[in-house]
Parts: C-alpha cells; sequence; structure tokens
C-alpha cells in the first residue's frame, strides 16, 4: 500500500495529466475550427456529455484518443502527452494568440505569444446567454456550451481571477461599434460593482444583457442606467432592486 501522502501526491499528478490533456483537446478542437465542444460532438455524432467531460478534464480519453486525433488531425501522442504532430496552425488565432479589446477602453490588437505548455492555458466556460435569459443562474452546467482557451499570463495581468471569468456571445446592434453580434466577451463575475460604471453583463428585469451601466444614486429609488452604445437605442433605467449583475466585460476577443 501507498502512504497517504504519497498516494495524495500521485493522484495529484494523475489529475494534472488528465487536465492538460483536457487543454489540448480543446487547442485541438479549435484549431479545426469548431467552435465550441458541442459544435464538435454533434458534427462527428459524438456524446456531447462525454465529450465535455473530456474536454474539460473531468474524465481521461484514452480509449477514445484515436477518433479524436483523426477527426482533428493531429497525434494520439500529442493529445495524450503534448508529444509527436499537434495542430496545423495558419494565422493568428485561439490556438496561437488573440486578439483582446478592452472592455472599458479601446486598445489596439495585439496577438499573445503562443502558450508552451497546456498548462500555460486556462479553460475559460462559454455560457449560453439564450438559454439563462431570466432571472434563474447563469453559471449552470446545462447553460455551458464549451471552452475557450486563454493565456493564464496575460489573465493574471488584468488583476482578475481566471476562476471568476466567463464567456458569452454578443446578441443584436444595440452595442455597436463597441460590440458587434456573435462576438464573444469576457465576463469578470467577481466585479459586480456598478459604482464604477462600464460596461456588463446583468439582467435587467426582463433578461440577459450587455449594456454600459452606472448607478442613479439621487434617484428615489435608487435606480440603474443601462445604456446602448449605438443611438438608435435609448438609455432606460430599472430599480436597483429588480437588477442582478452578472459582471464586468473585461475583454472583447470579437468572432472567432
Amino acid at each position: 500500500m501507498f502512504p497517504l501522502w504519497e498516494l495524495t501526491g500521485i493522484m495529484s499528478t494523475v489529475n494534472t495529466r488528465i487536465e492538460n490533456q483536457g487543454k489540448r483537446l480543446a487547442i485541438a478542437r479549435s484549431a479545426a475550427k469548431f467552435r465550441t465542444a458541442k459544435a464538435a460532438a454533434e458534427h462527428f455524432g459524438w456524446s456531447y456529455s462525454s465529450y465535455h467531460n473530456h474536454e474539460s478534464g473531468i474524465r481521461s480519453y484514452e480509449r477514445s484518443v484515436e477518433r479524436y486525433a483523426a477527426a482533428f488531425n493531429v497525434s494520439e501522442a500529442w493529445l495524450l502527452t503534448g508529444e509527436g504532430q499537434g495542430p496545423t496552425i495558419a494565422g493568428a488565432n485561439v490556438t496561437n494568440g488573440i486578439k483582446p479589446r478592452s472592455g472599458d477602453e479601446a486598445q489596439g490588437a495585439r496577438i499573445i505569444p503562443a502558450p508552451q505548455t497546456p498548462s500555460d492555458l486556462v479553460l475559460v466556460p462559454i455560457y449560453n446567454v439564450e438559454a439563462a435569459a431570466g432571472g434563474g443562474s447563469l453559471v449552470e452546467e446545462e447553460n455551458q456550451i464549451g471552452v475557450y482557451p486563454i493565456f493564464e499570463d496575460f489573465i493574471r495581468s488584468l488583476s482578475v481571477n481566471p476562476k471568476n471569468l466567463i464567456i458569452v456571445e454578443v446578441r443584436g446592434d444595440s452595442m455597436e461599434p463597441r460590440f458587434f453580434s456573435n462576438d464573444r466577451i469576457v465576463v469578470d463575475t467577481g466585479d459586480t460593482n456598478v459604482s464604477s460604471a462600464g460596461f456588463f453583463l446583468a439582467f435587467d428585469g426582463m433578461g440577459l444583457v450587455i449594456k454600459r451601466i452606472s448607478l442613479l444614486r439621487n434617484a428615489e429609488p435608487m435606480m440603474v442606467r443601462f445604456a446602448s452604445t449605438n443611438d438608435v437605442y435609448e438609455p432606460y433605467e430599472v430599480p436597483v432592486a429588480d437588477v442582478r449583475i452578472i459582471g464586468r466585460v473585461r475583454l472583447n476577443i470579437g468572432l472567432v
């Protein structure tokens, strides 16, 4: 029998190995132009729940590695160990960089260097905003449609906790030209403080919206102001009691 301390170390190593396998699978899937895990599973006729567990690093996929390697045109060895033929990259995309745009300040597009190992990446969950519309919680397993790898060092340079990040897709034209329909935005659910105005994902009493939000302290009752960046749409105000802030927009990673 293994001593408890040694068994703990072995399990930690196994968990890290499975997590890194999941990250490589996500990289291969993204390089193959499948935007979500669900899209890949549906295209190839795989069980989405099983594939989601494999890509999320919840379960090992050694028994399925042959079909994943063939589907994404990488070697089985690369998926399992990181050695061998990895995905072929053309141009700057999710596997060799993202071109982020800040949510609150315009920035020039910049490409982030490629990670050396999957451990350099954080798999940020992507959620279906439409499925979460209403007063319920956005961050529920049934609303997650995939993951998106982003470099951990870059996330930490934003002074945010990677565990608080989620990604949603923009719907509609009300936030143009800041955000366009189908853009993916990174939201920090750890920052819900609207005392400092900015772009937020929030429930406005009718549904989930992405707006520039500010607090009207002098109103009675206190109100939250929702404003679009498209002049066609008028701003509106909602009582604080009817508003639930999901988080502040940190990045716009565009249409990928």
